[in-house]
Parts: C-alpha cells; structure tokens; sequence
C-alpha cells in the first residue's frame, strides 16, 4: 500500500507540473495517496482492511498513541501558514473534496458547461489548490499529514520487518 500511494503521489506531482492541465488530478491524486496511506495505518494497528472513505472514522479507529503520532510528524512537516491543529475538520474536508472532484457535477449542480467551463478555467489559472487561496483544499495540511502517515508506516515497517 506504501508503494501505491508512493505511485499515485508521483504521478499528482507531474499532473502538477504540466502546463497544459485542465483538471484538478494533481490534487484528486494526492487525496488517494492520502487515502491509500490512511488505509495502510489502518490496517497495521487495528488488524483489518476497511472499505470506509470517511478519513475521519479510519482515523478516529486508530489507538490515540498513533493518533499523537500522526499529529506530531505532521506538525513537523507543514510550514507556519499550515494548521493542522484540527485534525477532525481537515479529515472532514479531505473526504468531501474527494467525493466533489470525482464528481464535480454533482457540486456544480445545475450550471450550464460554459459556466462549468468559465470555472475551471479561473481555477487553473489561479494555480491549482496547492497555490489556490480556498482555504477549503487545506494543501499544506494535506502534504504535512500524507508525510506524517508516509513517515509513520515507515517506521513501523523497519520494525517489523
């Protein structure tokens, strides 16, 4: 599951870097990371797969110890602008912005494509999330924590090993 997320993280950080994107992939592709990695604690420390999307039930299943944890590595990795203070919240908004980008259609509701079209635009040429002002895509906090639970399963594989 390591080596997945390590997969899908480098292919969101091309996605990121191509000039001609028109799509939100990059950040789609590290919100699966994210997932996938979620998943993979998840199953060291409780014993079991889960099919839950819902990041803060999988999060909130882990003993505290690891939760500490996770909040700890992740506060080392984020920069001042970042907080990570309210996991809860982040995990909830980390979950509804996956369902929204895999099915924007459903958000965008009743907008006709040319306006559909008009926003997506906008939002490239803004620079994708990672640049984005919307604090509601929380970048810097989904990177901290992604390298936290990277970190994490890490160390818990070389010792078990």
């Amino acid at each position: 599951m390591l080596q997945a997320s390590e997969r899908w993280l480098a292919d969101g950080e091309l996605h990121a870097r191509d000039v001609r994107r028109e799509s939100r992939a990059d950040y789609l592709l590290d919100l699966l990371a994210f997932e996938i990695l979620l998943r993979a604690t998840y199953l060291v420390h409780v014993g079991a797969q889960s099919s839950v999307h819902n990041y803060l039930r999988l999060y909130q299943a882990l003993p505290n110890p690891v939760q500490f944890e996770i909040y700890r590595l992740a506060l080392r990795r984020v920069g001042p602008g970042a907080d990570v203070s309210d996991i809860p919240g982040l995990l909830s908004c980390f979950s509804r912005n996956f369902v929204a980008l895999r099915h924007d259609y459903d958000v965008l509701g009743d907008l006709v494509d040319d306006e559909v079209a008009r926003r997506e635009r906008e939002w490239i040429e803004n620079g994708t999330p990672l640049q984005a002002p919307d604090p509601d895509y929380h970048p810097e906090a989904l990177f901290g924590l992604t390298e936290a639970l990277r970190e994490h399963l890490r160390e818990w594989l070389s010792r078990h090993d």
